[in-house]
C-alpha cells in the first residue's frame, strides 16, 4: 500500500530494521527475552522483497543506521545489508529499480553496463495530495538511469 495508495507514494525512504542497542529500553527487553530480532536470513529475505516492491521514481536512501556493529546486541549482523539484499533478489527472480540502483555510475560499477539507446521517459502520478511528473532519460533496455527532473503541482488545498 505504501508505494500505490496515493496518500503516500514516497519520492524517496531510508529502510532502518530494529537494532538493540545497549543502555535502551529495547535492549532490557532483549536480555529478558520478551523480544527477539528476526534472524539474519529472514532479515535478508524481507528486505529483498521490500527492494523488489519499489517503484523507479523511488529512492531508497539507506537500508540500516550507520551504528558501528560493535554497538549493536541484536538486529542486523551485517554491515552491508543492502549488499546481501541485492544478490537475494537474484535467487527469487526479482531485481530492484529503485533510483540509486540504477543511476549509470552505480550501474557501471556493479555491472559494468553502460548506456546504449537513451530514452526520455515521463511518469506521471498522484502523490500525498498533488501530481508528480518524473521525467527522466534512461536506457530501458538495460535499465539505466542517466538523468532525472522530479515535477509536482500541489493540490489547491495546499498553501505556504
Amino acid at each position: 500500500e505504501f508505494f500505490e495508495n496515493p496518500a503516500f507514494r514516497a519520492d524517496g525512504l531510508k529502510i532502518y530494521p530494529t537494532l538493540v542497542i545497549r543502555g535502551t529500553g529495547l535492549y532490557e527487553l532483549w536480555k529478558t527475552g520478551k523480544y527477539k530480532s528476526y534472524p539474519p536470513e529472514v532479515l535478508i529475505d524481507l528486505v529483498a522483497r521490500i527492494l523488489a516492491l519499489v517503484p523507479p521514481w523511488t529512492r531508497v536512501y539507506r537500508v540500516q543506521r550507520d551504528i558501528p556493529m560493535p554497538l549493536v546486541s541484536s538486529g542486523v549482523e551485517h554491515g552491508n545489508l543492502r549488499e546481501l539484499a541485492l544478490d537475494r533478489m537474484k535467487d527469487f527472480g526479482t531485481t530492484c529499480r529503485d533510483v540509486r540502483t540504477r543511476e549509470v555510475g552505480i550501474k557501471e560499477i556493479h555491472t559494468r553496463l553502460r548506456p546504449n539507446e537513451v530514452e526520455l521517459i515521463r511518469r506521471d502520478y498522484w502523490a500525498n495530495g498533488g501530481w508528480e511528473t518524473f521525467l527522466s532519460y534512461e536506457d530501458p533496455e538495460q535499465d539505466i538511469l542517466i538523468g532525472l527532473l522530479r515535477l509536482r503541482k500541489p493540490s489547491n488545498e495546499v498553501f505556504r
